[in-house]
């Protein structure tokens, strides 16, 4: 597996482990990133405002971050967070 598969691997597991804890945001991502539809039209469909949906991906962007960097071998306060 090269850098770009293994990057993409750790970034699907960071969002899987969201889901359970925070499923509007796996959703808001799936939406823009998968599907592609933008953000107005992920306003449209989820009937939330288009500031909303950017909030949402702002949030998923620190929580991915956050996940990304407690979960990095070695990490000795990867537990203290969870």
């Amino acid at each position: 597996m090269n850098r770009f598969e293994e990057e993409a691997s750790e970034t699907n597991t960071a969002v899987e482990a969201l889901r359970a804890s925070r499923p509007h945001l796996v959703d808001t991502m799936r939406l823009i990133y998968v599907k592609g539809v933008g953000i107005k039209e992920t306003a449209r469909q989820t009937q939330l405002a288009e500031s909303t949906i950017k909030a949402h991906l702002e949030q998923a962007d620190h929580a991915v971050a956050n996940w990304l960097t407690d979960n990095q071998p070695g990490n000795v306060h990867a537990s203290a967070r969870s």
